[in-house]
């Protein structure tokens, strides 16, 4: 198994082939199959694109070149079924020209599992499964996080150690009601993660689309650290807007990037001077920012959230300020229009 995972992508997938091939007809084809073999034709489309157009070894075509040439080459193919195939276009050439990408979540726990690494902390959900076979009275977070500690405090050499919450919650990317569930059996992890992000479905009326690098990590399947890794790399688009300490990017330059198109190059907070944040926005209404978030708080319509922040058009913000003057202590306000749900 080491020397498997020691090999190039694209070796492992040739050497995957060639145990299907043995195995023949007593192994029925599963639906891994099929997507190894969509993998395998799609690096092939990718290697006869790069014959036709004579590019050195090691080279991948640019994506614009590859959908013009596979007309004739390899007309079943273009970038978006190469990206259907390998997740995206940009890491199907990497594995083309031989780069070794950084492995998934799921990836890295395997090759801990079976390249003889010590585990040193239990699986997420394994851990919380010994937890709720204690039949705690409360099924909250904090309560998970006693029992671990307690766990962690008399566990003898060689025992794995009980993850908290906040490393559950990073790995996993699942709120901790729809954990619970998972943790149960009721709903798969997937399912959990989807429920997850569609709770925190950002909202926006004004002219540019924002995501967070929650918004990233669900795009890429990466946990929060892995996300926060790959947005500071230098290829990475770089973020049009800070929000207290909260990055965010367009999301036209983060889909650009994910199909390994064209990224436009930008300054870091280029947008910063047309939004203001809830800081921003409470100083000049003499109000707490916590405040803003309060119903009955009057304040200038919302433009839009992203992740767990909110923000305003600057110059919205500071239409209503000229349009409701200051009456002695007291503002003359409208209702603040929360988003939808």
């Amino acid at each position: 198994m080491q020397r498997f995972l020691a090999l190039a992508p694209a070796d492992q997938l040739r050497a995957y082939e060639r145990m299907r091939e043995y195995l023949g007809a007593a192994a029925k084809e599963t639906k891994a199959d099929r997507e190894i073999r969509e993998r395998i034709e799609a690096l092939d489309a990718i290697g006869l694109v790069a014959r036709r157009l004579e590019l050195p070894a090691g080279k991948a075509p640019s994506a614009g070149d590859f959908n013009s040439t596979a007309r004739q080459v390899a007309p079943a193919w273009n970038t978006t079924r190469v990206g259907r195939a390998w997740e995206t276009w940009r890491f199907a050439c990497e594995i083309y020209t031989g780069k070794r990408p950084r492995p998934s979540a799921r990836q890295s726990s395997l090759r801990s599992t079976y390249s003889g690494r010590r585990r040193s902390a239990e699986e997420p959900l394994t851990a919380l499964r010994l937890w709720l076979a204690t039949s705690p009275p409360r099924e909250r977070g904090l309560d998970y996080d006693r029992w671990a500690d307690e766990r962690n405090a008399s566990r003898r050499e060689g025992d794995l150690a009980m993850p908290r919450i906040k490393s559950i919650c990073a790995t996993l990317l699942i709120e901790w009601a729809e954990m619970m569930r998972v943790a149960k059996g009721e709903i798969t992890a997937e399912e959990g993660r989807l429920r997850t992000f569609k709770h925190r479905t950002d909202f926006n009326r004004g002219p540019h689309e924002f995501v967070s690098t929650g918004w990233i990590a669900h795009r890429f399947g990466l946990s929060s650290e892995q996300a926060g890794v790959l947005t500071h790399k230098p290829d990475f688009p770089r973020h049009v807007l800070t929000l207290g300490v909260t990055r965010v990017w367009l999301r036209d330059d983060v889909e650009a990037f994910a199909r390994g198109r064209e990224v436009p190059v930008r300054r870091p907070n280029e947008l910063q001077h047309l939004y203001l944040g809830t800081v921003e926005v409470g100083r000049l209404l003499g109000v707490r920012p916590s405040s803003l978030h309060n119903p009955a708080v009057i304040a200038p319509e919302l433009t839009g959230r992203v992740g767990s922040k909110w923000y305003w058009l600057r110059a919205e913000v500071e239409q209503w300020l000229r349009e409701h003057p200051r009456e002695g202590n007291r503002r003359s306000r409208v209702r603040a229009a929360k988003p939808p749900g």
